[in-house]
């Protein structure tokens, strides 16, 4: 079964093994869309059942499930900028990394997240593939490449995901005995809480 995992705000595509466990747990939000379409992929492995469903205003259907395990499945992300010779803007990613996995353990508690990696498309280190070995060697099976990029210009529809894929390759010869996969999410794109930062950034509220 394919469903979207509401986690912070945030709309994950997960694969779900629908088992039927006890009803001792702490409900999760789950909502299955008929459009098999999500910016990220989640692999659910607990054990899940169902408790109540019903359609949500914008088609999709909305139920409230209980679990055992939310996750077995270790992650790790890779948050990846453009890269600069500025030693300076380098290091705000590593910032960025460390508070990105703190408030994933605040607003995802039921994920299994191993580490938040930084990572530069060009021009520094780590590089992508610094930054996925690290996720590997951290026993991470899925890894999720998250743009520090605000739209989708030509390093996000072309050049990350080159990087990403040769790192791929690379990394299942050298890791053959381990299963992992990869997934490129969006940038960060248009939202209310950008237009919030940039309000703030301007001294408005």
């Amino acid at each position: 079964m394919v469903a979207f995992i509401s986690c912070g705000g945030m709309m994950h595509k997960a694969v779900l093994k629908q088992q039927r466990v006890g009803v001792n747990s702490a409900p999760v939000d789950v909502f299955v869309s008929r459009n098999s379409v999500a910016s990220s992929s989640l692999v659910f492995e607990g054990c899940i059942e169902s408790r109540t469903r019903r359609y949500s205003g914008n088609g999709q259907l909305q139920c409230s499930l209980t679990h055992d395990t939310v996750s077995t499945v270790k992650m790790a992300i890779v948050v990846v900028d453009h890269g600069s010779r500025r030693a300076q803007s380098n290091e705000a990613l590593n910032d960025m990394a460390e508070v990105l996995f703190q408030r994933a353990q605040e607003r995802c508690p039921n994920l299994s997240l191993v580490s938040v990696e930084p990572a530069h498309m060009e021009l520094a280190s780590p590089t992508i593939y610094d930054a996925m070995r690290k996720c590997i060697q951290d026993n991470a099976s899925q890894v999720l490449i998250v743009p520090y990029f605000l739209s989708k210009g030509k390093h996000i529809v072309r050049d990350i995901p080159e990087l990403v894929s040769k790192a791929e390759n690379e990394l299942r010869k050298e890791f053959s005995n381990v299963q992992f996969s990869t997934q490129i999410c969006d940038p960060i794109g248009v939202s209310n809480s950008v237009a919030d930062i940039l309000l703030e950034r301007a001294g408005l509220v």
